[in-house]
């Protein structure tokens, strides 16, 4: 639960940047896949890097006070 504006605003960041960083992805699998016909590795690694770096910030601890 955020406690102060600095992590409302992470917070906030964090989730527009996900759905930019979503819906980007999800554009240029339309376009390649649908439009080109042509979905190459470089595709799915985009996406693989996309979901593990998201995954991997929403997923991590703070770090615990000394």
């Amino acid at each position: 639960m955020p406690t102060s504006n600095l992590q409302t605003s992470i917070i906030a960041a964090w989730v527009v940047m996900t759905v930019l960083a979503a819906t980007t992805v999800c554009m240029r699998f339309y376009t390649r896949r649908l439009i080109l016909h042509i979905l190459g590795v470089e595709d799915w690694l985009i996406l693989a890097s996309m979901v593990r770096s998201r995954r991997g910030f929403a997923g991590s601890k703070p770090p615990t006070p000394r």
